[in-house]
This record gives C-alpha cells, sequence and structure tokens, in this order.
C-alpha cells in the first residue's frame, strides 16, 4: 500500500461496513460456528469504534502488522496484506481476531502448497503434506513434531520469499522455512529456526529441500 493517504483511503477508514461485508469476511477468514448473533455483534463492534475516533487510535496501533499480531492468518495475510492504516472492514477482521467470542481466524494456506509433497533426493524421499485447513505431516525428522502449518508472506507478489511456519500443537515456536520457489509441481523450501527469538539459517543443520507435487 501506498504511503500517500488519499481521499478514498479515509473515507474506507470512516465508512461503517454493512451487515453483509462482515458476514462475509467471517465465512472467508474465520472458522467455527457462525451464527446471526455473532454477524450482528461484530457489525456493532466495528461501527462503534469506527465513530469513537479515540477507540479507533487506539484499535489501530494494536492492529500495525509490525507487531506481528496476526501473522500467518488469512484476514492479515490476504484482506489486509501490506497495510499499515486498515480500512474498516480490515478493521472488522482485527476485532474479530483479537477478540474473545468471535470464531478463529483461519490460517493462511495458498492452494498452491495444498496437497502432498516428496523430496526429490532418492537417498531421503520425505514426504510433505500441507492440508487446505492447516494441518501439516512430515517424516522428516527435525520438523516431523510439527502439525500444523501456515504461511507468512515476505513479499508482493509473492511467493517466491514467503515463509512456511510450521507449529507444533501449543503453536508457540515455529519452524521457519523461506520458499525459493513454487510452482504446481515443484518447491524449494529452505528451513530456518528460532534461537531466542531472532531467526537465523541453520545451515550446518539444514539444506534446501526440492519437492516434486505427489
Amino acid at each position: 500500500m501506498s504511503a500517500t493517504i488519499t481521499e478514498k483511503d479515509i473515507e474506507e477508514e470512516r465508512r461503517i461496513p454493512d451487515r453483509s461485508e462482515v458476514k462475509a469476511i467471517l465465512e472467508r477468514y474465520f472458522v467455527g460456528p457462525l451464527t446471526e448473533e455473532i454477524i450482528t455483534r461484530l457489525t456493532d463492534h466495528v461501527s462503534r469504534v469506527v465513530q469513537d475516533r479515540s477507540l479507533w487510535s487506539r484499535e489501530r496501533a494494536k492492529f500495525d502488522p509490525s507487531n506481528r499480531r496476526g501473522s500467518g492468518e488469512a484476514w492479515r495475510e490476504d484482506l489486509a496484506y501490506g497495510r499499515t492504516r486498515p480500512r474498516s472492514i480490515d478493521m472488522a477482521a482485527w476485532l474479530a481476531a483479537s477478540t474473545k467470542g468471535y470464531p478463529e481466524p483461519k490460517p493462511y494456506c495458498p492452494d498452491i502448497y495444498v496437497g502432498t509433497w516428496r523430496d526429490e533426493d532418492p537417498k531421503t524421499a520425505y514426504t510433505w503434506e500441507f492440508a487446505i485447513d492447516g494441518s501439516f505431516r512430515t517424516d522428516e525428522s527435525m520438523c516431523a513434531p510439527r502439525i500444523l502449518w501456515c504461511v507468512h508472506r515476505g513479499s508482493e507478489p509473492g511467493p517466491k520469499g514467503d515463509d512456511i511456519w510450521l507449529y507444533n500443537a501449543r503453536t508457540i515456536s515455529h519452524e521457519n522455512m523461506t520458499v525459493y520457489d513454487v510452482t504446481p509441481t515443484t518447491l524449494v523450501i529452505q528451513p530456518l529456526y528460532w534461537i531466542d527469538g531472532p531467526l537465523a539459517t541453520r545451515t550446518s543443520m539444514y539444506e534446501t529441500y526440492r519437492l516434486v507435487r505427489v
């Protein structure tokens, strides 16, 4: 998104989303039972925030993607990608994702990754399974404990330069796999890992994996 703020940007900040728009983002970007009460509650919630500029300012500060909140979630990586200044519909998604009582956000799992892949090296031939619902399985020993996945966009238009995050059941720490290349039939990834917070390439223990779709 351009750093230049236009009149259209301001209009989109101050426009109150209607109920059908709120329902659409809940259906597309969130998982779980969706009731009329939830749709009404979120519609009213975002309306209050849009009309109260002090509330808007507080929520906008929390929305800022530099704090990494919502990274790897579909609403952040798709609907609101690259936006440091939210539109009102982005704010509705943020409020749903950050407030108890709403459905859980969907992980960002682009179709191009979904399916079963195999290491093209016949000496290892590890299998990697990425499901559309965010579940994950592999027989590669370092990543085998991880059972969930999502994508965090690192570039536009991507996907080259994006990261695949692999989580365990606690979803606290994650393995980080940088995407070097992806096509409908091939996937090239470089595993990374976290050391007390900072991200570093673990080149002594990891190598680039070249996968082919099964």
